[in-house]
């Protein structure tokens, strides 16, 4: 079904008999109607509360998460936030929270500047300032550093760009979002 100014109208049925419905197949359906549709025309996607249309917004949420704890880690400190500037020409790693499209915000400026905040944790004055927490530091290095976390970005990034030829640059089976 879909809405417009001018009502609802309904688009597409499927039958899904014999079919596995987890959460890769849900986003393949979702991702045949935004193409069909295109994606300008779609502002959001409702679905009810099954685990499996759950389990396709977790993935993009965990990532957030991550990212949510390496950005206040950072900037909830002065000293730490003095070693972030030195190494980012930024001020602060802050996006309004605009529900989805901030997520998406986040994650591509962390993809933006990921050579300094790599540099930054590698760095000999992020090892010699243990303040108060080394177990949250640790963490922070442990994803930037991480090969695996960056493709798990990188994936939700590409996942959410817009659609130019119809087809999306991404496998939505990835090995390494199991």
């Amino acid at each position: 079904m879909a809405t417009s100014g001018n009502g609802p109208m309904f688009l597409k049925v499927v039958n899904c008999f014999g079919k596995v419905k987890d959460k890769f197949f849900i986003v393949n359906l979702m991702k045949e109607v935004i193409d069909e549709v295109g994606h300008q025309n779609v502002v959001q996607i409702i679905t009810d509360n099954a685990s499996n249309c759950k389990g396709a917004g977790e993935i993009i949420e965990k990532i957030h998460g991550d990212a949510v704890q390496i950005k206040n880690f950072i900037m909830n400190h002065n000293m730490r936030l003095v070693i972030f500037q030195r190494y980012i020409p930024l001020k602060s790693l802050s996006v309004v929270d605009t529900r989805f499209a901030s997520i998406i915000v986040m994650l591509k400026m962390f993809k933006l500047i990921k050579r300094g905040l790599q540099a930054m944790v590698i760095s000999d004055e992020w090892a010699s300032y243990r303040e108060d927490d080394t177990g949250k530091a640790n963490f922070v290095k442990e994803k930037l550093v991480s090969d695996n976390w960056w493709d798990k970005v990188a994936y939700i990034i590409d996942f959410t760009m817009p659609i130019h030829d119809m087809h999306r640059v991404c496998d939505t089976n990835k090995p390494c979002l199991h």
